[in-house]
């Protein structure tokens, strides 16, 4: 899906949901949206009877998923989406305006993850925000305490890297801490998108680059 076509209104909505994640209770995309500076028609803050037409558009083109709990951008096409915006330099703004309307859920220091998709929403924050209130060490340990079995043999991190992996996004220096978490079993192998079709690159583990692998 090509979302970058869409009206201004429009494509702010599917970047939120896309850093959300999980199902966001629609009165959270007003706030979202007025701290982005983004308005209605008549320049006020919407409301559920100014965005009720803009959700149901995107529901129609397939860009959201809409439920009594709120919508939702559906994987993996969120997760694209928080790609081209951190290569945009563009991810940590709607971020910070997300958790302004919807805070991480944190009980006496650790974050409290009641869905998978509500670690992931933490893990990308922690990686791609550049917010230094959000410590990736907790929110990785956090996430695997609460899912062990499910990144086991799966990592999360490399769930958001490989969609597919794009070397550009590794300029976080986020990402170095946390694929100190992820790397410690055998090479880890990332599928690029612009350094070659069959030519995929690996990182030990440490999370160093190991060059080309011959695979």
């Amino acid at each position: 899906m090509d979302y970058g076509k869409l009206n201004t209104v429009e494509k702010a909505v599917v970047e939120i949901l896309s850093i959300e994640v999980d199902f966001l209770p629609r009165k959270y995309i007003f706030s979202c949206l007025d701290s982005l500076g983004i308005y209605d028609d008549d320049k006020q803050m919407f409301t559920y009877t100014t965005i009720r037409p803009v959700l149901a558009e995107l529901e129609a083109q397939g860009f959201i998923l809409g439920t009594n709990k709120g919508v939702r951008v559906p994987a993996p096409f969120c997760f694209q989406v928080v790609q081209e915006l951190v290569k945009a330099d563009r991810f940590a703004k709607i971020a910070h305006a997300l958790l302004q309307a919807s805070p991480f859920n944190i009980w006496n220091g650790h974050y409290r993850f009641d869905s998978d998709k509500a670690f992931f929403r933490a893990l990308q924050i922690a990686m791609y925000g550049k917010k230094a209130a959000v410590d990736i060490d907790v929110v990785y340990k956090c996430g695997m305490e609460a899912f062990p079995l499910d990144f086991r043999k799966n990592p999360p991190v490399l769930q958001l890297l490989n969609r597919p992996f794009q070397p550009q996004l590794l300029d976080n220096m986020a990402l170095a801490v946390i694929l100190l978490h992820a790397a410690k079993g055998p090479t880890l192998v990332l599928a690029p998108l612009s350094v070659g079709a069959n030519c995929p690159v690996s990182y030990d583990h440490h999370g160093h680059p190991g060059g080309k692998s011959s695979g």
